[in-house]
């Protein structure tokens, strides 16, 4: 069985450099499948996912609510989404202005059809949090 990753960027640079390192170091991936879109479009995987992974890119997703509930229909049955965002307390990150604070992330995310599974507090300057959709 082929085992494949999606990877969808606001950034072609950053698909560029997500494509090296799967050439170098993630041997156990058979094929990397690279999107480039903007943030109000949803490319269609190949099939549907298992994971959807946002990293820091929260702010920058324009009508977030409509977008995760177009996320949603892309996922698998127990497929999940996990946000990885700065706090408002990190020294690190991007000016406070351009982050999202967990409360309203979460508000957005339910609004749009999922469901708060794990909220966890491991990483010192960002929010971790799990969703699935409502309906599964």
């Amino acid at each position: 069985m082929v085992q494949s990753s999606s990877a969808t960027a606001l950034d072609a640079a950053w698909i560029r450099r997500c494509w090296k390192k799967q050439q170098r170091s993630l041997r156990n991936l058979d094929l990397l499948l690279s999107v480039s879109t903007l943030a109000t479009s949803i490319e269609k995987p190949p099939e549907p996912v298992d994971l959807i992974l946002v990293v820091d890119t929260y702010y920058h997703i324009d009508n977030r609510i409509t977008y995760f509930e177009n996320l949603k229909s892309k996922m698998k049955i127990g497929g999940r989404i996990v946000i990885i965002d700065f706090n408002e307390k990190s020294k690190e990150g991007p000016p406070l202005k351009h982050r999202i604070q967990k409360a309203e992330l979460i508000g957005e995310l339910r609004e749009a059809g999922l469901e708060l599974k794990r909220d966890l507090q491991f990483l010192p300057n960002q929010y971790f949090v799990e969703f699935c959709s409502s309906s599964q």
